[in-house]
């Protein structure tokens, strides 16, 4: 098994308590107090995001004459699960993030 399949596993296996949250809350159902810490939830779509964007994604930065230039690159052929991962992460995320501020907006 090659590095990044390893990553791409290990970053799913970090983002899967955030799935049981956001699964468990949209059905209705309780969620257990296992996943009822927001360490082990943002940490681990934290640690599922930083590992495979930094597999996949790299980036170049230059001077010259007084120009900073800058470029990222992101490699498609060997990185889909590890772009997978990411796309679940930052959905999982920016559920959750909709929740809290949908949960404690109050209108004026």
């Amino acid at each position: 098994m090659n590095k990044q399949k390893m990553l791409a596993i290990i970053g799913f296996a970090a983002i899967i308590p955030a799935l049981t949250l956001v699964v468990l809350g949209l059905s209705g159902l309780e969620v257990t107090n296992f996943f009822d810490s927001p360490f082990v939830i943002l940490g681990g779509l934290a640690t599922a995001l930083a590992i495979n964007i930094f597999s996949v994604a790299s980036v170049n930065t230059n001077l010259e004459a007084d120009n900073f230039t800058g470029s990222v690159t992101v490699r498609w052929k060997d990185g889909l699960m590890n772009l997978g991962v990411i796309v679940l992460g930052l959905g999982l995320l920016a559920t959750i993030v909709l929740y809290l501020f949908l949960e404690n907006f109050q209108p004026r």
